[in-house]
């Protein structure tokens, strides 16, 4: 069973994530922010994480980056989620070392779609 870190500020929508994830057949664990989010991926070594942009304190940007230049966590797939326009948010996404990217707001089939083809 894969393993997914979810990490969202919002706990409206870290809630769908989670319960989606988990019909969906995968193991989860949360985070809330930035330093959560990287402190969870070394403990937990997730085979993927969705992860938000906007967060206080670091974002998901700089969370990317940070689990990319860490050993423990280059293996992780990074879907990154937000707000930001498509083409904006997307480019600073795989800038930042994301292996995706979806636009808040999302459907259910959208996100089953983007995290199969990230896991075996």
């Amino acid at each position: 069973m894969a393993k997914i870190l979810v990490v969202d500020d919002d706990p409206m929508t870290l809630e769908l994530l989670v319960d989606t994830l988990e019909v969906l057949g995968f193991e989860t664990t949360t985070a809330t922010n930035g330093e959560g989010a990287v402190t969870a991926a070394i403990a937990y070594q997730p085979d993927a994480i969705l992860l938000d942009v906007m967060m206080p304190g670091l974002d998901g940007f700089e969370v990317t980056r940070r689990l990319r230049a860490a050993p423990e966590t280059t293996h992780c797939k990074v879907v990154l989620l937000t707000a930001l326009s498509s083409a904006e948010g997307e480019a600073q996404a795989m800038a930042a070392g994301a292996d995706g990217f979806l636009q808040k707001p999302f459907t259910i089939r959208c996100l089953k779609s983007v995290v199969k083809n990230l896991l075996p």
